[in-house]
């Protein structure tokens, strides 16, 4: 009886610590999508640079400066008048619910949050 309360106890704990393994934007799909964003936010630029002005859409990229097989304009929410760029996503498991990463397309440093 000991064993198994014992069992249960050390897989409640390794749960637990297991929840809490990465701050938002740290897990493997928020790294993958946070870089991927990053050359969003690249090519915004670019577009800025050659027309003068950033794009009403993301859309707007596609082919030119982004990849039309690239899914990462899915996870975005984009803002020309505030300059500004935002990422949703489910993070990696074990974590539970979303994260939002966002960034100002001017200097690109991302903050994180997340919540259930």
């Amino acid at each position: 009886m000991i064993k198994k309360s014992l069992l249960v106890l050390c897989f409640s704990f390794l749960l637990i610590i297991g929840c809490t393994i990465w701050q938002p934007g740290e897990d493997p799909k928020g790294k993958t999508l946070i870089s991927e964003a990053t050359q969003v936010v690249e090519s915004l630029k670019i577009y800025e640079k050659e027309k003068g002005e950033l794009p009403e859409k993301l859309e707007m990229l596609i082919p030119e400066y982004i990849s039309e097989s690239s899914e990462i304009v899915k996870y975005l929410i984009y803002s020309s008048d505030k300059r500004e760029i935002a990422l949703t996503y489910s993070p990696s498991w074990p974590k539970l619910g979303q994260n939002i990463c966002s960034t100002s397309i001017d200097e690109v440093e991302w903050e994180c949050i997340g919540y259930v």
